[in-house]
């Protein structure tokens, strides 16, 4: 198998800025004072719905993971305030994707799409590029002309929008700077599998859940068969939900400039549930946000190690 490139770029738009304008003014309806109060009352006579969708067993669709990537040349120069462990890696990072994704029993059940925000000259000439063509996946591409990781992120909001999708397909939005464990792909399908109710889902245990744990007092833990789930208030920028959740909540994303403000917004503000493993199933690769138990980070020095061994 090889990487396959869309022959379409896509970029902002005019289409954007609408969008933008036509939910912002929504959301600025319904903080009116009289409109809330007429909608609270409408609310009280309505028939009820369910606050949460929920995920029944045998109606999983495909886990479907959009990767977000950028051409980064001098990593360390254009994102200096970004700590990262020793030998830290882009390339190592979808490495360790893919290999947990292949050593998984559902891997035929998972459709990698990559957003990269660059030009095909200069996808060429990355080494993230080398990886593609050898990491024997069929790994789609696709290029997006955008100035800034906000516009990149709206333009890949509004293609997995229009993209046709089940509604009970997983969406996993992913940055490029994640390292998985190894069973991640079959924990994420035995969750969606429990019928436990929730909307989204991170595998990152966040390290502040233990620095400021008053922050995550009223924290409930669930159960699958394999491992504990607790719910908490926000996380970062990589996270999974089913397609019809996305489709709900687009407005919400599309209009956020933050993660935490937008899944604050979510949980705190709309009761939408979000769990995270316990322990975690991913890190993010930040030297001051590392897993509190596990040494994901060692993976990017592995190759050393062994050789010192062997040497």
């Amino acid at each position: 198998m090889a990487y396959s490139i869309s022959s379409e770029i896509l970029g902002g738009s005019r289409s954007d800025v609408k969008i933008l304008g036509e939910l912002q003014f929504r959301q600025r309806l319904r903080s009116h004072g009289l409109l809330r109060a007429v909608w609270r009352f409408y609310r009280r006579f309505r028939p009820a719905t369910r606050q949460h969708l929920r995920t029944e067993p045998a109606v999983v669709g495909n886990l479907v993971i959009v990767y977000r990537h950028v051409f980064l040349s001098e990593d360390s120069r254009r994102f200096p305030q970004k700590s990262r462990p020793l030998g830290f890696d882009y390339v190592k990072c979808f490495q360790r994707l893919i290999e947990t994704i292949d050593a998984s029993s559902n891997a035929q059940r998972v459709r990698v799409i990559v957003m990269y925000n660059g030009t095909s000259a200069q996808l060429a000439s990355d080494p993230f590029e080398n990886y593609l063509q050898k990491c024997g996946r069929n790994i789609e591409v696709q290029l997006i002309d955008a100035h800034s990781a906000l516009a990149s992120f709206l333009v890949m909001l509004r293609a997995i929008r229009d993209m046709p999708f089940k509604p009970n397909d997983i969406i996993y939005f992913l940055e490029n700077d994640y390292l998985h464990a190894d069973s991640w792909v079959d924990e994420v399908f035995r969750l969606y599998s429990s019928g436990l109710l929730f909307d989204y889902a991170s595998l990152y245990d966040h390290p502040d859940r233990y620095k400021y744990p008053r922050n995550y007092g009223r924290s409930t833990i669930h159960v699958t068969e394999s491992r504990h789930w607790t719910t908490a208030q926000s996380t970062c920028g990589t996270f999974i939900m089913r397609h019809d959740v996305f489709l709900r909540d687009f407005e919400y994303f599309y209009t956020a400039v933050h993660d935490h403000v937008m899944f604050t917004r979510l949980t705190v503000g709309m009761g939408r549930k979000l769990l995270t493993p316990l322990p975690g199933l991913a890190v993010h690769c930040m030297s001051e946000h590392l897993d509190p138990l596990q040494r994901f980070e060692e993976y990017f020095v592995r190759d050393v190690v062994i050789a010192d061994e062997n040497g």
